[in-house]
């Protein structure tokens, strides 16, 4: 039961986080401001429950302190380039290449942090990985025009991104701790991208604060502990499988609220994605 309790946090996770192209779509903001409000308005609820429960937010070491800034400057790179995809892509396409940041972390901790051997598992799922990759951008008409190159060039920037975080953000949790480490690389890349968001000239409204608002808490703070605890429960290559049902819910929410059409690249280059997750965090 408890494993089923968890496995139904995850999945609402992903309900949650899908939603994230459809705040890009309708908040009349540059997505510079649409992050850096997103990161700091997480990073303020974080702190009020850190504070709450009596978590302790000290850095433990210098080592740590850089870890968790390269986490931070990644984690900003990643949600500027996810947010800039959605604007650029389709919902669905800009979340299928989020998706790759699965494969592309399990080569990263073997080349650089040195944490897995690769397996024939792995290898495939980096074949299986780009293969999707490939199926969608010749489906997007990968060549054709600079909106096009641009938009799955930002995409995929966005997977290799993430999984520059992941990988980052586990060696800070076993240097720092995991309050730590969830916190400051969230309040740090908030940091990074201010001064792009200031430069951008936002234009807010008590509309679009109220909105950033509940984006910044449900999104970065109720979706990520909800995840948070789920993962406890949940093998790794069965907790990839739900949280990827953030992809599908995120083509539904397109589809009902923008009207945007599933095509069949993406479908299938998704799919091949998914596989390749499974893959990439199966137990050896």
């Amino acid at each position: 039961m408890a494993s089923k309790k968890a496995a139904l946090l995850i999945v609402a996770a992903a309900a949650i986080f899908a939603t994230n192209g459809l705040y890009v779509r309708f908040l009349d903001l540059p997505v510079e401001a649409l992050a850096a409000g997103r990161l700091f308005v997480g990073a303020t609820a974080l702190y009020v429950y850190y504070r709450f429960t009596g978590k302790s937010l000290r850095i433990k070491s210098v080592d740590g302190a850089r870890l968790l800034f390269a986490a931070a400057l990644f984690n900003a790179l990643a949600f500027y380039t996810n947010f800039a995809a959605y604007a650029l892509l389709s919902v669905a396409m800009a979340t299928v290449l989020l998706y790759t940041s699965s494969f592309f972390s399990v080569v990263l901790e073997h080349f650089f942090v040195k944490e897995k051997r690769l397996r024939k598992e792995n290898w495939l799922a980096v074949f299986l990985g780009l293969a999707g990759v490939g199926i969608i951008a010749y489906g997007h008409g990968l060549g054709t025009g600079f909106q096009a190159n641009a938009g799955l060039f930002v995409g995929l920037a966005s997977g290799v991104a993430y999984a520059c975080t992941m990988v980052l953000a586990k060696k800070s949790i076993k240097a720092n701790g995991c309050e730590q480490t969830t916190f400051y690389y969230v309040l740090v890349a908030g940091l990074l991208l201010a001064p792009f968001a200031l430069i951008a000239h936002p234009r807010f409204t008590l509309e679009t604060l109220g909105w950033l608002a509940v984006f910044g808490v449900v999104n970065s703070f109720v979706g990520v502990s909800m995840l948070l605890r789920g993962l406890k429960a949940v093998k790794p290559h069965h907790a990839i499988i739900l949280v990827s049902l953030e992809m599908v819910f995120a083509a539904v929410y397109a589809w009902l609220l923008l009207g945007e059409a599933i095509t069949p690249h993406v479908a299938v280059g998704g799919a091949l994605i998914v596989v390749a997750a499974y893959l990439a965090e199966k137990e050896g």
